[in-house]
């Protein structure tokens, strides 16, 4: 009975002994599984996690020659996985420093060409705002009217004749920035002159005065107090003189009305020198003296004889060269 017991017991033990191996290997298969699937999808994505798969050869073999074993070998396997866990983030991180590099280096290259054609603007736009002003501002434009009293002496014919004229004068000066300046002076009055030498005369004959000048010269001063220039001038005179009607005796027509017209015109050459001194923005006051050389000189000498409805006229024309002129000039001149 007691053997029976024994062999009993002895069977049951061995029973026991041959399911727990089995059972063990089972266990530790799903462990090796459930690690092997957990490691898998994070070497996966990173290059860096290819010497993985090389263990799982290892692992396999382990598992087939001793569960324990295998065990053990997915256990110290585990640290790797998770050194190549915490390295892929690493080099991912590294990876991803040169793109942010790169970024950086793109977007500063992106921002230079932008910022370039803003300063580019700038530089062509500043000389546009210099050159604003119209053209017309290239010029200094000056009006004036004064008062001209001309010296002269003429030569005509062998003879001298002398005159001074007092005449109103209206004066134009165009002023570039250069300092090239233009003239022109057109004035007009009373010639008078003590005697005529072609016609019986006494005291001052008085008749009238015109000249047209145009000057072209240069402004050595062109400030807003002051403008100083000085030209070269030519002009054209005219003065025109008509005596009294006086009763004489003709020899042919008898009784009869007479009088003299004698005209004198001359071509002048020479210069002025012209200051004007500002009193506010606008208005100036300003002074001109010129001296002239008696080109050409014509005289027309007329004799008029009248009788009731009849008229006779005698003319006489002498010309000659000389002398000169004399002409100071002196106004009010505005700034336009």
């Amino acid at each position: 009975m007691k053997k029976m017991i024994f062999c009993a017991a002895a069977i049951c033990c061995s029973a026991l002994f041959a399911q727990e191996p089995a059972s063990a290997p089972v266990a530790n298969a799903e462990s090796a599984k459930v690690v092997e699937s957990a490691a898998a999808p994070a070497a996966t994505p990173a290059p860096a996690a290819t010497p993985a798969p090389a263990a799982t050869p290892a692992l396999d073999t382990a598992k087939a020659a001793n569960p324990e074993t295998a065990v053990e070998a997915v256990k110290a396997a585990e640290p790797v996985a998770d050194t190549a866990k915490a390295a892929e983030p690493v080099k991912e991180a590294a990876a991803e420093a040169p793109a942010v590099e790169a970024a950086k280096v793109d977007t500063a290259k992106a921002v230079e060409p932008a910022s370039a054609p803003v300063a580019e603007v700038a530089q062509v736009e500043d000389p546009a705002k210099v050159a604003e002003p119209d053209t017309a501002s290239k010029w200094t434009k000056f009006v004036g009217v004064g008062l001209t009293i001309p010296v002269e002496r003429y030569k005509v014919g062998g003879k001298t004749i002398n005159f001074v004229d007092y005449a109103v004068s209206a004066t134009y000066l165009g002023v570039s920035r250069s300092g090239f300046t233009p003239k022109a002076t057109l004035s007009a009055g009373l010639a008078t002159t003590k005697k005529i030498p072609f016609y019986p005369s006494k005291g001052w004959q008085v008749g009238s005065f015109s000249s047209l000048e145009f000057g072209a010269g240069y402004s050595f001063i062109n400030q807003e107090k002051l403008l100083l220039s000085a030209f070269f001038v030519l002009g054209f005179e005219y003065a025109n003189f008509i005596t009294e009607s006086k009763k004489m005796n003709h020899t042919e027509l008898g009784r009869v009305d007479r009088d003299y017209l004698e005209s004198f015109s001359a071509l002048t050459l020479g210069g002025d020198v012209t200051a004007r001194f500002a009193l506010t923005d606008r208005v100036g006051l300003f002074a001109s003296l010129g001296g002239r050389w008696i080109a050409y000189t014509e005289a027309e000498s007329a004799v008029r004889y009248t009788k009731d409805d009849y008229s006779r006229t005698e003319n006489v024309h002498d010309d000659g060269v000389g002398y000169f002129s004399i002409v100071p000039s002196f106004g009010v001149m505005w700034k336009i």
